[in-house]
């Protein structure tokens, strides 16, 4: 199973980009923080998590992400997962 959708990281700017080959369409993006808390929540891969919620940092630890996006050389949806860690 391939997964063409890449989270990544861009330093210093802290933010979080969806980049991949061959999807059409993300359905969500969801990231949770290490109690279970969705911290973001976007349809638009071009809109970067920046490391906030309601306006303030994120606290150093691990997080979770969540993304359904519709693969474009067979038309169906894929589910992504993993987590990561901020550290500042």
């Amino acid at each position: 199973n391939l997964n063409y959708i890449i989270l990544i990281p861009i330093v210093p700017l802290a933010v979080f980009l969806i980049l991949g080959l061959f999807y059409k369409k993300i359905k969500f993006y969801r990231i949770y923080n290490r109690w279970g808390q969705r911290v973001y929540f976007t349809t638009d891969a071009n809109a970067p998590w920046d490391g906030r919620f309601n306006g303030m940092d994120q606290e150093i630890g691990a997080y979770m992400y969540m993304i359904i996006y519709r693969f474009g050389l067979d038309d169906k949806d894929r589910f992504l997962k993993g987590d990561f860690t901020i550290i500042r």
